[in-house]
């Protein structure tokens, strides 16, 4: 995995999704690669279940993570593709993995 640090902003050549219990974390790549390293870490105190899923609905994986935990999926998209992570239990809000927006928080709903 290789980061650059610019200007105070970080870039990876994977997705980075970082689960609080207060908030997610998306930390996104900069360029569009048909083969994207997808890195989940829950940093909850809770297990965290959910998909990975494309735009389209076809569901990517289905998985289970434990507390202080990390995982690595592959995604394997086309150009044109985005993907989610849609956490299930709890159910929070869906994550748009959305290439080159660098690091976005997004806010669980309640």
């Amino acid at each position: 995995m290789t980061i650059s640090i610019a200007w105070g902003s970080q870039s990876y050549k994977s997705f980075i999704i970082r689960i609080y219990s207060e908030y997610s974390k998306v930390i996104s790549p900069r360029k569009f690669t048909p083969n994207i390293s997808t890195i989940l870490e829950n940093k909850s105190q809770i297990l965290i279940r959910g998909r990975l899923q494309k735009n389209n609905g076809e569901v990517i994986r289905r998985l289970s993570l434990a507390p202080n935990k990390t995982m690595s999926v592959n995604l394997k998209l086309r150009k044109g593709e985005s993907a989610y992570f849609i956490p299930e239990s709890p159910p929070f809000q869906e994550l748009e993995l959305s290439i080159g927006n660098n690091t976005y928080a997004i806010p669980q709903e309640k």
